[in-house]
């Protein structure tokens, strides 16, 4: 059974490769058209790996596992045949359906709310199961909530017969921008690049041993910015740093805190930013070269503050043992290593070329990447490997495609739930109704507004994935922060960042659950930590609204950069500075205090005055303690 899984798995991942590059090569059918098969094809994969998973589960339930997923590949082929033939067909009776047509939206309904349930939790099953309800039965509701009620047919139009439910927007930004960028990792890390730049990283500490604890910062940053998965970064990267801070001094719930943080980070750094910045990109209107170039400031503070928080707790916690065996055993990074990059350094740089300067269509221009990769490799391998050059070529290609092709699968099944959600909030007139709501909530208070949508965010992040979460809260929300003034770019960019918040804010912060599971601590210690040192994941949103020029462009961003750093750095030396005793605790407060009022006060002047002084308060800090700190590198132990 497994090796029947396994051959299945490649086959269809390979399937869904050659589809996306087809498409983003041909564009041979409109998106909603290609989006029925690309859907199928995630429930192929989705299926098959519920019967990858080990373990054997005896009686009735495990004839259901095993079975169940037959099924559900069965109707989904079924069904989905018939959408892809009749597509033309449906588009031509829309409103007189027939029910052939209703037989088989249900049908196609069926795996989908199940592999909803296996890769969004019983949590997202449970609000699509509310917003069908509602969409049915909302006539029954009083006030607000109140609408004429919609019939079964008109809901199985609604979200799959006009190809705008589970088939819509939200699914079709997945399977074109997202899919094709998740190809493209997948493939970098299926050919080894990041394995060398891990190595490069353990290299570098050792060298530099202050600088071992920002190996999971930089590996997090790097990893997180082709994955955009927070609990996965967690995962690919923590099994080795979470265990190496620990054995250096950090305490376990630090060590899970840092890389969970770190992993977190992931999700807002470009290019691929969560796979949210396609949808941001479609909403706005803008292009998606647009959208990751503004991501790349606020990302980077929010990485320069995760950083230095890490470096002022390595001075409390970082011990050198005699031999330093938790790098031991490592490869020392070699010349072959670093050709080995260079096809990955040279696809990137003509995929940015492509978009940006010879404003290529971004899927063709992430395609010239993919096979521009593929050429490097296939040189490389070539001069290394003669022998083996077909087997090491392929394996490598079919390693990426998995690595690329499951987690594309994923998204796209959260993509369809999404799209059930979007549908159903437009139609009802939902989403129109609860952002007026949330305004008279406000009562005219812009910080109670913002408190409402942030406190709905980390609702939301509780139970979804941060995809979903910023769909469904920009959809309730913009429009009220329309209301004040707020800019779009801006308007986005803040709930962005609060949909991500949750991935590291207790009660469930899963990045930090995964993070604490490998650590071997309490799940709330690391989670409380992780909140503290990605802090800046609140911050940064609230500091767009007073420095709206961190995101559009123009001549006063620079100053706002610089403005907005020093505050998050002061923050920072307040939370986890080494200073001791009654005046220590006062200076501590003091630069929080001071960081604080940099970002949220509107008088330019006055936070210009309040970053010279203590920043050149904490340069002079940082300094005194050099001295210190070689004394401690220089001391044997």
């Amino acid at each position: 059974m497994q090796s029947f899984v396994r051959i299945g798995l490649s086959v269809t991942s390979v399937l869904l490769a050659l589809l996306v590059v087809a498409f983003a090569w041909t564009l041979w059918t409109t998106q909603a058209h290609y989006s029925v098969i690309f859907l199928a094809l995630s429930f192929i994969i989705c299926s098959l790996t519920v019967l990858q998973k080990k373990g054997e589960t005896k009686g009735v339930r495990g004839i259901a596992l095993k079975a169940g997923p037959f099924l559900l590949i069965f109707l989904s082929i079924v069904a989905s045949f018939y959408f892809f033939l009749e597509y033309e067909n449906l588009l031509f009776r829309a409103g007189a359906f027939e029910k052939i047509d209703l037989v088989f939206s249900v049908v196609i309904l069926i795996p989908l709310m199940a592999l909803i349930w296996k890769e969004g939790g019983s949590i997202l099953t449970c609000l699509v199961l509310l917003f069908l309800g509602y969409s049915a039965y909302g006539n029954y509701l009083p006030g607000l909530l109140f609408h004429k009620g919609l019939s079964y047919d008109r809901i199985l139009e609604m979200l799959v017969l006009n190809f705008e439910g589970i088939y819509g927007f939200v699914i079709q930004v997945v399977g074109t921008w997202v899919a094709i960028f998740v190809l493209y990792a997948g493939l970098i890390q299926g050919f080894g690049a990041f394995e060398v730049i891990m190595k490069i990283c353990i290299q570098f500490a050792r060298k530099h041993r202050w600088a071992l604890p920002q190996i999971p910062v930089t590996t997090s940053l790097i990893f997180g910015m082709f994955s955009g998965a927070a609990a996965a970064n967690v995962a690919g990267t923590g099994s080795f740093t979470i265990p190496l801070l620990k054995k250096f001094g950090f305490p376990p719930y630090f060590a899970g805190a840092i890389e969970s943080t770190a992993s977190t980070g992931g999700q807002i750094m470009p290019p691929i930013m969560g796979a949210t910045a396609f949808l941001m990109a479609a909403l706005l209107g803008e292009s998606y070269m647009h959208i990751m170039l503004i991501g790349f400031i606020p990302g980077l503070i929010y990485f320069s503050s995760v950083s230095f928080s890490v470096h002022l707790l390595s001075k409390q916690y970082l011990i050198f043992p005699e031999e330093r065996d938790g790098l031991q055993g490592q490869d020392s990074v070699t010349r072959q290593d670093l050709f080995k990059l260079l096809p990955m350094a040279i696809s990137l740089c003509v995929l940015l070329l492509a978009a940006t300067y010879f404003l290529i269509p971004l899927m063709r221009a992430a395609l010239y990447g993919i096979f521009c990769l593929l050429a490097g490799e296939l040189i490389y391998i070539l001069i290394n490997s003669r022998t083996t050059l077909i087997r090491d070529f392929l394996n490598g290609i079919l390693k990426g495609v998995k690595q690329g092709a499951l987690p594309a699968a994923s998204i796209g099944i959260v993509g369809a739930a999404m799209g059930i959600i979007v549908k159903t909030m437009t139609v009802t007139t939902l989403a129109p109704k609860l952002s007026f709501l949330m305004v008279d909530l406000a009562s005219g208070s812009f910080i109670l507004l913002v408190f409402l949508i942030l406190l709905v965010s980390l609702l939301f992040g509780c139970m979804v994935a941060t995809l979903a979460v910023y769909i469904m809260v920009v959809f309730l929300a913009a429009s009220a922060l329309q209301e004040f003034g707020i800019p779009l770019f801006v308007t986005h960019f803040m709930i962005f960042y609060f949909s991500g918040a949750a991935m590291i804010t207790p009660p469930v912060a899963p990045a930090a659950l995964v993070a604490a599971g490998i650590a071997g601590t309490g799940f709330m210690r690391t989670g409380w930590e992780a909140m503290k040192l990605g802090l800046s994941f609140l911050t940064l949103p609230l500091a767009f609204v007073n420095y709206p020029d961190l995101l559009i462009m123009g001549s006063s961003t620079i100053p706002a950069i610089a403005l907005v750093t020093i505050a998050h750095l002061l923050i920072s030396y307040g939370f986890y500075a080494s200073l001791r005793g009654f005046a220590g605790g006062i200076g501590r407060i003091l630069f929080a205090v001071a960081g604080g009022t940099i970002l949220f006060c509107p008088m330019r002047s006055v936070n210009g005055v309040l970053a010279v002084l203590f920043g050149a308060a904490l340069v002079y800090l940082l300094l005194k303690g050099r001295q210190s700190q070689k004394e401690v590198l220089e001391t044997p132990n």
